[in-house]
């Protein structure tokens, strides 16, 4: 988990870094990089939206996500750990309930530590970004790891499989984000957009409006997605990563 933290506070950075450098290098490509873009150079704000939440930092506190949440129990499962810990008195929510918070927790910490890089950069760069705009932006982040670590969990305890569930989350990771971002790759298919957790955290652009309710959305889903792993988790005993 620090290694992914340090991951984000370097990526973050970097980000914010890169700009004037990346903007200065596209001016001869001016059309390739203009307002609307998948790389929007046509103004910090729009650069950090359209690269740094639309893409970097996504991908990598989702699949951190995704992988953390894949190994909350299948791991233990494919040590012959499993039964070892139901042998505990306490129950199977309350131990499904502090894994799930732990991974939340730890979301959390890395989003944040993120935000307070993102924070202090922009200040430095003298980006006129707005810490609340950030925050709002860094919670759709946080509601997004949260749902593709929801759904690393139940894939786990519905296939018994950490290389399958992984296989699975990732390519649904793909799959979200080019629907999302890559739209005309799919003309006939843009309806696929509305599945894309990816459309409820960043489609309204909360780093330039702020809060807006599409993450309630996502908190819906992960709610959801704990409920369906707590329920296989309930009925199974020991499992066997295959």
């Amino acid at each position: 988990m620090l290694t992914w933290g340090a991951v984000v506070g370097i990526f973050s950075a970097g980000l914010v870094g890169a700009y004037p450098l990346l903007r200065k290098a596209a001016q001869p490509f001016g059309a390739l990089f203009s307002a609307g873009d998948l790389l929007d150079m046509s103004a910090p704000d729009a650069w950090l939206s359209a690269v740094g939440f639309d893409f970097v930092l996504p991908w990598l506190v989702c699949t951190f996500a995704l992988l953390a949440g894949s190994r909350l129990f299948v791991s233990q499962e494919a040590q012959s750990l499993f039964s070892l810990l139901l042998a505990y008195p306490q129950t199977r929510s309350k131990l499904l309930g502090e894994r799930v918070a732990g991974l939340a927790l730890a979301i959390l910490a890395m989003v944040a530590w993120g935000w307070v890089v993102l924070v202090v950069s922009t200040r430095l760069a003298g980006w006129d970004v707005s810490a609340l705009n950030l925050a709002a932006a860094c919670l759709s982040l946080v509601l997004l790891g949260l749902t593709f670590g929801g759904l690393g969990l139940a894939l786990s305890l519905w296939t018994s499989s950490l290389a399958l569930s992984r296989g699975i989350g990732l390519a649904f990771l793909l799959f979200s984000y080019l629907v999302y971002d890559f739209p005309h790759l799919l003309p006939n298919l843009s309806w696929l957009a509305a599945i894309s957790p990816f459309t409820y955290a960043f489609a309204s652009r909360p780093l330039q409006s702020g809060w807006s309710g599409g993450p309630v959305i996502l908190a819906g889903a992960t709610a959801l997605l704990v409920w369906l792993a707590w329920m296989e988790f309930n009925r199974r005993d020991v499992m066997v990563e295959k």
